[in-house]
């Protein structure tokens, strides 16, 4: 028992002093992608989203495309090039997938947000320049609810606009600022199904969750490099349980945490000198899929990465004893 004692109060020390991990950090399981122009290539990958029916879309930033995968990296098609007509971009920083499969491209130095369905086929234009309702000033991040709503991080006019399927602009919240409900520099968003809002608040450092109406919920998080605090927050996503990944991008990581922001585990941060499977340089993007699948956009590797839950290691044991047998 004395032992136990020992045990439990070491195991507290420890955690007070680095807190102790919720859950197991995923397991790498593949990557694909390599710097170049070519069919299936990067350069500096954004933003991942993953789709119904297990398809993946990467907003390849410096190329000015989409280019859409199935789940083993296998490449399917792309569309997109540097322009201002519909169906080209200029900077992709942000995209986003509705239950129905169709595609949403935060548009960034266009000022607008493209909607297309899952063969690069255009749809719908959200926004133009400006800051008045509706108007857009470099968007960084989309979102859609079930509802089909949307959801834009309007950057650089530190502010959040929700949309109607049509495109028609709802509401608006926040201002530039470092308080409660203002933002510096919003860029990831995601919408959780009980429809709660969740934006990377980057020059804030923070996380903050408001309702879907805009209502100020709770916040996280603070600049640095410890359990919890974040450099350069960038892109969101949540996986089926309502939990939030967090691609912490100059702190070389993901960060999970549940809803209200109580953190659950981390990976990704590389050694000094080398890059092996499974940790990154700047990581932009995350997604989450079914069955505990994250992908997250390496960007300055220039590369995607696939996870998924670590393997459970069950110890063999045997108890009991050997009865004797009788002479």
């Amino acid at each position: 028992m004395r032992s136990l004692v020992y045990f439990a109060l070491s195991l507290s020390v420890i955690c007070a002093v680095t807190p102790c991990q919720a859950e197991t950090p995923p397991a790498f399981m593949l990557k694909w992608g390599t710097g170049g122009i070519a069919e299936g290539e990067f350069e500096r990958p954004y933003a991942v989203s993953a789709g119904p029916g297990g398809a993946v879309y990467v907003a390849d930033l410096a190329n000015d495309k989409i280019l859409k995968f199935d789940g083993s990296g296998n490449f399917i098609l792309e569309w997109g090039n540097r322009g201002v007509v519909v169906g080209q971009f200029h900077e992709p920083w942000g995209v986003a997938t509705d239950r129905l499969g169709n595609v949403y491209v935060a548009d960034r130095i266009n000022h607008r947000i493209q909607k297309l369905d899952e063969n690069g086929i255009h749809l719908l234009t959200i926004g133009y320049l400006g800051d008045g309702e509706g108007q857009l000033y470099r968007p960084s991040g989309v979102a859609v609810d079930e509802a089909l709503n949307v959801f834009v991080s309007d950057t650089f006019n530190s502010r959040i606009q929700k949309f109607s399927p049509a495109g028609e602009p709802l509401l608006q919240w926040g201002a530039a600022g470092a308080g409660i409900g203002q933002f510096d520099y919003p860029w990831g968003i995601v919408v959780t199904p009980d429809g709660s809002v969740y934006v990377a608040d980057a020059g804030n450092s923070r996380v903050q969750k408001f309702s879907s109406s805009g209502v100020f919920i709770l916040t996280w998080g603070s600049f640095g490099s410890e359990i919890g605090q974040f450099d350069e927050p960038a892109h969101l996503a949540a996986d089926e349980d309502g939990n939030i990944l967090v691609a912490d991008a100059s702190n070389d990581r993901i960060q999970k945490f549940d809803g209200v922001g109580e953190f659950l585990t981390t990976w990704g941060a590389p050694p000094p000198t080398e890059y092996p499977d499974g940790t990154f340089s700047r990581p932009f993007g995350v997604a989450a899929a079914s069955l505990g699948v994250v992908y997250v956009a390496d960007t300055f590797l220039h590369r995607i990465q696939k996870f998924g839950p670590a393997p459970v290691q069950v110890e063999s044991m045997t108890w009991g004893r050997v009865k004797a047998e009788r002479r």
